[in-house]
């Protein structure tokens, strides 16, 4: 079975009081291996519970470049490469970011489905595996420590019909105490080819169309393009694994 995987991860960053909403900082880094082209990008509205869309985010495994739909990140990238965006997490009107002193930080990291048009699109892929973790030292994705993780399959999320709403998530909670805390945290983002073809690397699709973090009731959301497009990670540990849908 072909894994290839996405990393996504950023640090915890932010002051307990004055909390307001959080917003990644639009100075992003990219890592020096990634290869990610855009072709649409920019946060969506808010949904009915307040949350903005994080980003559009299409896991595109191929060699070939195609927009799959509006407001997407269209990635192209090399099965056993990591791809990694880092964002700091700042508090509203804040220049200096500062370590979060709360004693608990709640989170909920979603992938989910928006269709238009007919099911999502999964060519050749068996499940998609969502995991949250911590980094056990900044910046090395060979040091990620798993807390939990959620495997959804295809055909669960194929279910999804036109025009409805999905989220297939993990909310977890970080203690004070906990190993996690004050660390950088990531979320890592696998898609499974059950077999292999071109190349000996089988062409894998599958069109995801957000990642969304929640914090502590407020939304995580995403500057407009011409600074950011991409995104997010976070969270870490006692894990709660469940699904919740919405029209």
């Amino acid at each position: 079975m072909k894994q290839i995987t996405l990393i996504l991860i950023t640090s915890l960053l932010a002051s307990a009081n004055a909390f307001g909403a959080l917003v990644l900082n639009p100075g992003f880094e990219r890592s020096a291996t990634a290869d990610w082209d855009v072709v649409t990008s920019g946060a969506g509205a808010p949904n009915k519970t307040g949350v903005h869309r994080v980003a559009g985010l299409n896991y595109y495994l191929s060699g070939d470049y195609s927009e799959l739909g509006k407001k997407r990140l269209l990635l192209n990238t090399t099965p056993g490469r990591s791809h990694i965006y880092t964002a700091q997490v700042y508090e509203d009107n804040k220049v200096t970011p500062q370590r979060a002193t709360a004693a608990t930080w709640t989170f909920i990291a979603a992938l989910g489905q928006r269709i238009d048009e007919g099911n999502p699109s999964f060519d050749d892929t068996s499940s998609v595996d969502l995991r949250i973790g911590y980094l056990a030292v900044d910046g090395d994705i060979s040091s990620f420590v798993l807390i939990e993780e959620g495997i959804f399959p295809v055909t669960e999320i194929a279910k999804i019909g036109k025009g409805n709403y999905q989220d297939f998530f993990v909310s977890t909670t970080i203690l004070k105490s906990a190993p996690a805390y004050g660390k950088q945290l990531a979320i890592q983002l696998v898609a499974y080819s059950p077999e292999e073809g071109f190349g000996g690397q089988k062409e894998l699709q599958a069109s995801v169309d957000h990642i969304r973090v929640e914090s502590a009731g407020e939304y995580v959301s995403i500057p407009e393009p011409s600074s950011t497009t991409a995104l997010l990670g976070l969270l870490a540990l006692g894990c709660a694994l469940q699904r919740r849908q919405r029209l």
